[in-house]
């Protein structure tokens, strides 16, 4: 059984990147790791006005790019908004990258809870 500590620790983060968009992303770099580090993903909370398409954040290594999303979210009929705790660690110099179809005009936040290790 893990501790307090342990759990506390799975889920630190020391680091938010936080951006607006108002318009589509294509492989977008949002986050590039210090070259021989990893990104560890904590959280992310979306917000958007858009009522079509998606938004998917991810790491962009050769190996990974469509097996390690950390997180998809698709446009519903009204606004978009909300906070998803997870824990996705990328891997070594991976580039955490954004792609969205939500459309041009249609603007949305994004904040990223990360901690960057070697």
């Amino acid at each position: 059984m893990k501790s307090l500590t342990q759990i506390a620790n799975e889920h630190y983060f020391n680091t938010t990147y936080t951006n607006e968009f108002d318009m589509d992303q294509a492989g977008g770099t949002l986050i590039t790791p210090t070259t021989g580090n990893m990104l560890k993903v904590r959280g992310v909370y979306i917000n958007t006005e858009a009522t079509t398409g998606y938004l998917r954040i991810w790491f962009g290594d050769d190996e990974n790019d469509q097996v390690n999303t950390v997180l998809t979210t698709f446009a519903a009929s009204g606004p978009v908004s909300g906070y998803v705790p997870v824990r996705i660690d990328g891997d070594t110099n991976a580039p955490l990258k954004i792609t969205s179809t939500l459309g041009a005009g249609q603007n949305y936040f994004i904040a990223v809870n990360y901690r960057e290790e070697k």
